[in-house]
């Protein structure tokens, strides 16, 4: 891992849910940092490509980021403030595999994740 990732992981590791490139970069400049947007976004995707950071699309259509744990799993996101918790797939897992056996697929893979408030946003 080049030096612009470890930076970028690093300070991915203090968010505590997903976070934009472009947050994440004022965040890391703010530090006194020196790194280009276009750099964060070229680590975000390769950690992206390592299975090393999980992505989605907020409401507005932003992708954001977080670092996560290397086992497959799926997210309950707060569509308010962003939270975010990993789940196990459990049932959506037996179903998925189900449905692509039932329509004759093979070699799947799926990204489930749940959108809702949260506790303190509800």
């Amino acid at each position: 891992m080049g030096k612009s990732s470890e930076i970028v992981k690093e300070h991915l590791s203090y968010s505590d849910g997903f976070i934009s490139a472009q947050s994440l970069h004022h965040v890391i400049t703010k530090s006194k940092t020196k790194i280009g947007l276009t750099t964060v976004y070229r680590a975000l995707q390769k950690m992206v490509d390592s299975g090393e950071v999980d992505t989605f699309r907020n409401p507005e259509g932003e992708a954001e980021y977080r670092l996560c744990t290397p086992n497959h799993h799926h997210h309950l996101v707060c569509t308010n403030c962003g939270f975010t918790v990993e789940i196990d797939g459990g049932a959506i897992e037996s179903w998925a595999s189900s449905a692509a056996v039932k329509n004759g697929f093979s070699s799947i893979s799926h990204i489930a994740d749940i959108y809702g408030l949260c506790r303190q946003c509800a």
